[in-house]
């Protein structure tokens, strides 16, 4: 599943890009899922999985949302290609209706369960242009949408990178800081939250 997904993210951006057409990857973290799995039992799990993989292949009136593809790619983790939807509010507004129908209680036998579904947005061309920028950008939006009390749907932001190195504490390994750092884009900010505004050169150093 997971392979089969990426092979038709990186179709779908080629074929998107050369069209000239709107896309969109969501990336969607479930809470709730692993726990179930661990702690209660592994096969109703798989019974929640199903049904939200239902749910995300499905629109609002229950009909196969066109032009959208889902597949679950992690433990918890689910991918959403996003396709033919008119501009960002039509899109957040389809995202906001999935996020709700993914939060509504999963039963299984005589018992109810419940998740929390954390959904994160990047757009082709806004966000990224190639499968992996988009992946990046989509996977930190879905875990600003994890920190959330009731998870939701985050559009990924340079805002969000940068709350994220905000959060980076001292105990962070430093391959983490560098791969945080290696946006040029948002370097000078990086160097500022870390308190190397006035010698970056001196952050470089240590990373080295």
């Amino acid at each position: 599943e997971r392979r089969e997904f990426f092979d038709r993210l990186r179709s779908s951006v080629a074929e998107a890009s050369l069209r000239e057409r709107r896309l969109a990857l969501c990336m969607i973290h479930v809470d709730g899922l692993t726990d179930i799995g661990g702690i209660i039992d592994f096969t109703i799990s798989q019974s929640i999985v199903a049904v939200l993989l239902q749910r995300l292949g499905a629109g609002s009136d229950g009909a196969a949302a066109p032009g959208w593809h889902s597949s679950r790619i992690g433990d918890g983790v689910f991918g959403l290609i996003a396709r033919e939807f008119p501009d960002r509010m039509a899109l957040r507004d389809a995202v906001e209706d999935l996020h709700r129908r993914l939060s509504e209680p999963v039963r299984v036998g005589d018992a109810d369960f419940s998740v929390r579904p954390g959904i994160g947005i990047a757009l082709l061309g806004d966000d990224g242009s190639e499968p992996a920028a988009l992946l990046d950008h989509a996977q930190t939006a879905m875990l600003e949408a994890r920190r959330a009390e009731s998870g939701g749907v985050h559009f990924y932001s340079d805002s969000l990178r940068l709350r994220s190195l905000a959060r980076l504490e001292v105990s962070v390994p430093v391959a983490q800081l560098s791969s945080a750092l290696a946006d040029p884009l948002l370097r000078p900010s990086a160097y500022q939250l870390l308190g190397f505004s006035d010698d970056p050169g001196a952050f470089d150093t240590l990373l080295k």
